[in-house]
């Protein structure tokens, strides 16, 4: 289930060394094991750049050991008070309050909930006095996971409530607006008198402008970049409720001591009314995990947003149990190793849950099918992935999402692996459309910008240094382009590497290019290829160390040492064949430009070069800018600075340097630029 809740929905950072929050040893026995778990992580959270966790074991019905690993935001520790966002593991909570309500004779599981409220998008709709609870809190109300998958961006019925399974967040929604229209109160008063007061869950809330920000876990990306942007949401009964480790433990010994409900009621919460497969199913508001030893059952469920993941595991029978908050796209391999570290049964727990319900047969493909099918794809909603070909398989990953391989089962048609979903991809008379199916039912569908005949391949280099964090930056100009399938590459750059490849782009390298890489590119470039290159000042990047000068001076352009001028002065790039308009550039500091053609100067004194280019024989570009700023789209809209020293009415801090960026990959893939891939 965390799978598909995962795909449905700048600076560098360093992870910091284990730090600790509260640690409590109030009923651990196996102390060894804690050790374990304590050296475990801080290797777990490097290997996958995740800034924080928290992680708390419950044992006898008692919070037994809670710690914060790492780093909340910049600056600041997790410990036993940091907040994290929780996604869906709103769920349960409003789940079990409704569960309290229906014990006390308040709600019933099996009213129509058309009793309370319809939604506009389904008025008149035959279904409707079919809708209850019960197919809320078990996901068979038939609605879409969320409405704007549909290309109506309208709630529709995917199928009779009842019939089948199907995740959905609408669902709660309408739970909820249901709630509110009965008791006249909104959610968070609801689930505050219900449930987070009774549980004692004091550190329990949604988003206000009361909320103590400097407690919020930051959100990272998959290579450990924080996400611009605000943790400001709305209320919603299947997102976002914020939390502690800690309060969210208190949560799961309220539910396991009985949730304040009577013996049947709990025994239909804890028992799969739909078989999702062999060994596991949906109970009301909770996965249920059965089979295990000793006629134990444990009840899960995860949260998966845009840089957090987050996971509880609950054990009524022995009241055991665990909850691990991770503020990263790349949380799972850490939450799945802390499940198998913490609970004796947790690796069989995990077989259970992620077993596949259909065995798929593997098939082997043409390399040129999986490059045919590579590229940058965009939902209705406007999120994106990238398919990338990576081995004898697809590559699927995105923000928020963390890399799926696909494998084929047909030339068209890739199971992700480890998980239910299977994409299927179709040509159309503009582009390739990916639809995404789990259970036989098309979920949601992702497009491919740009005509599928002439995708220009772009290798993006991250095997020489500082790129990582920057990668995101250019797949969302390469989808707002069109027609480029950005390719990121980890290893030497050789002539079977750049093999059908239009452009080559270096971002900021800080490692020595070897000899053949240099030659590789040089021929590459002889031969029609393009080349972008950002480089960083010397204090920061040595130019006689990493030789890019061997690359580039060939055709007539090159770097020299850092520029005289003020540091954080800004640049200009007057309008222009390459530029539109004027724009107000990012410089911190760094080099200038000799020979080519001028696209911007520094501070515009017409002194110094920050970017020019020059076109090959062959119809190639070599695109060369002096400073690294550009590249991670620092700047404002007004015009001042986001960081860094010097005059603090600098008027040239980078307001343009999105536009700017994207007018400079237009000039790489642009028509007279063509490049090998299309000569």
């Amino acid at each position: 289930m965390k799978l598909v809740t995962v795909f449905f929905f700048a600076m560098g950072f360093v992870v910091a060394q284990c730090q600790t929050g509260t640690v409590q040893q109030s009923g651990v026995s196996e102390l060894s094991k804690v050790e374990t778990i304590e050296k475990a992580v801080p290797v777990l959270m490097q290997k996958n750049n995740i800034p924080g966790a928290a992680i708390a074991v419950i044992s006898d019905g008692k919070i037994a050991w809670s710690k914060g690993f790492g780093q909340a935001s910049a600056g600041k520790r997790v410990d036993e008070t940091t907040l994290f966002n929780m996604a869906s593991q709103t769920k349960p909570v409003v789940a079990a309050m409704v569960l309290k309500m229906v014990n006390q004779g308040k709600w019933k599981l099996d009213e129509p909930l058309s009793k309370y409220w319809i939604d506009p998008d389904l008025k008149g709709h035959e279904w409707l006095s079919l809708l209850t609870t019960r197919h809320v809190l078990t996901h068979r109300t038939g609605f879409p996971n969320w409405r704007n998958s549909d290309p109506s961006n309208k709630l529709r019925f995917q199928f009779k409530p009842g019939t089948s399974f199907g995740y959905s967040g609408e669902g709660f929604e309408y739970l909820a607006a249901s709630l509110q229209k009965k008791f006249g109160m909104p959610l968070d008063s609801l689930l505050s008198k219900w449930i987070l007061v009774p549980a004692g869950m004091h550190n329990t809330l949604y988003y206000n402008d009361r909320i103590d920000s400097s407690r919020l876990a930051a959100w990272y990306d998959r290579n450990g970049a924080p996400y611009n942007g605000s943790q400001r949401r709305g209320i919603s009964a299947a997102d976002d409720l914020i939390s502690t480790v800690d309060d969210y433990c208190r949560f799961g010994i309220y539910v396991m001591n009985g949730n304040e409900i009577n013996a049947t009621l709990f025994k239909q919460m804890v028992s799969p009314a739909v078989m999702n497969k062999p060994s596991y199913g949906r109970g009301l508001g909770w996965g249920v995990v059965k089979d295990l030893p000793g006629g134990e059952i444990a009840i899960e469920h995860g949260g998966s947003d845009i840089g957090v993941r987050t996971m509880a595991i609950f054990k009524p029978k022995s009241k055991s149990g665990v909850v691990i908050m991770v503020n990263s796209d790349n949380g799972q391999p850490l939450i799945d190793s802390v499940i198998k570290l913490t609970l004796t049964d947790g690796a069989l727990i995990l077989a259970k849950m992620n077993e596949p319900r259909v065995k798929y047969k593997k098939v082997n493909v043409p390399d040129s099918t999986l490059v045919n099918l590579s590229g940058i794809y965009r939902e209705k909603s406007g999120r994106i992935v990238t398919v990338e070909r990576e081995s004898n398989y697809l590559l699927i990953e995105g923000a928020g999402i963390p890399p799926m391989r696909g494998i084929a089962t047909t030339d068209r048609r890739f199971f992700l692996d480890g998980t239910d979903l299977l994409v299927k991809f179709e040509d159309t008379d503009t582009s390739v459309v990916m639809d995404v199916f789990e259970d036989g039912r098309k979920v949601t569908q992702f497009v491919r910008r740009g005509d599928p005949g002439r995708q220009q391949t772009l290798l993006f280099d991250l095997a020489h240094g500082q790129a990582e964090n920057r990668i995101d930056n250019f797949r969302m100009l390469a989808a707002d382009i069109g027609g480029i399938n950005l390719l990121p590459w980890r290893t030497l750059i050789s002539d079977s590497a750049l093999a059908g490849v239009h452009s080559v782009i270096l971002a900021t390298p800080n490692k020595a290019f070897e000899s053949s890489e240099i030659e590789a590119l040089t021929n590459f470039i002889n031969t029609g290829g393009s080349l972008l290159l950002f480089f960083d000042e010397e204090r920061r990047t040595s130019l006689q160390t990493v030789k890019v000068n061997d690359i580039i001076s060939p055709f007539g352009i090159e770097l020299t040492g850092d520029a005289p001028v003020p540091h954080n002065c800004g640049a200009i790039a007057e309008k222009s064949e390459v530029c539109a308009d004027r724009r107000e550039l990012p410089y911190s500091g760094g080099r200038s430009i000799k020979g080519g053609k001028v696209i911007s100067r520094i501070f515009d004194d017409g002194d110094y070069v920050h970017s020019a280019y020059i076109t090959t024989p062959k119809g190639g570009r070599v695109i060369v800018t002096s400073d690294a700023m550009i590249s991670i789209f620092l700047g404002s809209a007004d015009g001042i600075r986001f960081s860094g020293t010097g005059p603090s009415d600098s008027k040239y801090w980078g307001k343009d340097s999105r536009i700017f960026m994207e007018e400079l990959m237009r000039l790489l893939v642009s028509e007279k630029g063509k490049g090998k891939s299309e000569k």
